[in-house]
Order: C-alpha cells, then structure tokens, then sequence
C-alpha cells in the first residue's frame, strides 16, 4: 500500500478544519462603520472583516450587538471577532489580537465660528455647554483617568449609546461639542444638511491604532494562526488601504 506523505496528509486536514469556517462576528446599527442595505451588512468596520476573512476562506456569521455587550459575548466565547479594537491590559486577559488594520483618531467637533483654545484635557471644562461622547468607547488612558478623577470634567460630559445621535444633539443645540472617531465625521457630514456649521478642533484627544480581537475562549489556536496569516497576507495585498482610501473619498 502507497503512503501518503505527511505533509499532503496536514494540508488535507488543514484544508478540511477550515472547509466550513464560520466566525461569529459583532455589528452594529453605527454608520459608517456598520450598517444594513436591503439586508446586507455594509460599512468600513464590515469590508474590513471581510477583508480579513476572505484571506482565511471564512466566512463572517454576523450578530448584531451594542459595544459593551459585544466584549461580554467575546469574553463568554458567543462571539469570535470583533474589530475596532484599542489594546488594553483588561482586554488582554480574554482576547487576542490581530492587526492593526486603521488608524484611530478621536477628535473634538465644535461650532464652525467658535474660537475655543484648547491645548488640554483641563481646557475642556471652560466650554459653554455639555460634550457628547459615546458611552463605553475607549478614548485614552489620560481621558479615561481624567474622568474617574475629575468631577468636573466628567460631569461636562453628556453619555449616549451610538455616535449617530451626536450630530443631531449639537444641531439642537444640545452640545457645544462632542467627541467622535474621525473616520465616521465625514459620513455623518454628507447626512446632515447643516454639516458646515460644525468643524472639528485642532486639539487631539486621542490616536492611536485599533485591531481585530478574537476570543480566547472560542477562537482556538489553529484558527487563530491561520487568522494571522490571512492578515498578514491581506496586508501585503494593499487590501485594507483599498477600504480606506475608497472610504475617505
């Protein structure tokens, strides 16, 4: 009987594991990043995991979720992936990391003839009126400490449960201001009829770099090396810059 080398026999079994690969994946009702066109899901965050996962030839199993409850499902393993993710020591202890696959640039929209000067966190509090934020996004460990320290600059802030509803507060007059991911600014401009009298302030607030994060607990190492190596081939292929350049048009 003719052996079967071992090699041909792992690429057999490597190509089987994955014949059928469904990764539960976390969305949300959040323009620009996802949203649903005749029951499609579509956005920045959505072509960006499905730049990764075509890469691993899976597929994305999509359940829709707010922020918080999405890091509860990956930490209990009901979710898989979730993308968008800052790195933080807590998150560490129940997911992994791949990436980064963008940038991430929290920025301060104010009032189009406002004349603010702000060159600090402290600056803040000296704002008219209330800034919105949403509530659970990670901004920094310098905003985050500023707002469990600071009675006052924590209660400036005005909370809400999507980004969506930050333009339409500040065109009420609700806010004076509001903190957002400057990736969604633009798509939310091009919406808003009044968008030219809001302008974002030269202060940052935060950047840094955001990754896909798996679960620890139902992601196992196999599939996630192979993950990884979809990543990096993404990558190379110029794949998540296409996403990018083609959503800052």
């Amino acid at each position: 009987m003719k052996k079967i080398p071992l090699m041909l026999i792992l690429f057999f079994m490597t190509s089987s594991s994955f014949a059928n690969c469904k990764i539960n994946t976390r969305v949300t009702n959040n323009q620009s990043q996802y949203y649903q066109d005749n029951g499609q899901w579509k956005g920045t965050a959505v072509q960006l995991i499905e730049a990764l996962l075509e890469e691993a030839n899976c597929e994305p199993v999509y359940i829709e979720q707010p922020f918080q409850r999405g890091l509860e499902s990956l930490k209990n393993g009901t979710i898989q992936l979730m993308s968008n993710l800052s790195i933080t020591e807590a998150r560490k202890e129940y997911m992994n990391f791949i990436g980064p696959h963008r940038d991430d640039t929290i920025i301060l929209m104010v009032a189009e003839d406002s004349i603010y000067e702000i060159n600090s966190l402290d600056d803040i509090k000296k704002l008219p009126g209330k800034i919105g934020m949403v509530r659970g996004g990670y901004y920094g460990e310098e905003l985050k400490l500023k707002l469990k320290n600071d009675k006052d600059f924590s209660d400036k802030f005005h909370l809400v449960s999507k980004s969506k509803q930050l333009a339409p507060m500040f065109q009420r007059k609700r806010l004076s201001g509001y903190i957002i991911e400057r990736y969604r600014t633009s798509h939310e401009a091009n919406k808003s009829k009044n968008s030219t009298s809001v302008k974002e302030h030269s202060f940052i607030i935060f950047h840094d770099f955001v990754y896909f994060g798996l679960s620890k607990k139902s992601v196992p190492k196999d599939l996630l090396a192979k993950l990884q190596s979809a990543y990096e081939q993404a990558r190379a292929k110029g794949k998540f810059k296409q996403v990018l350049e083609g959503y800052n048009k």
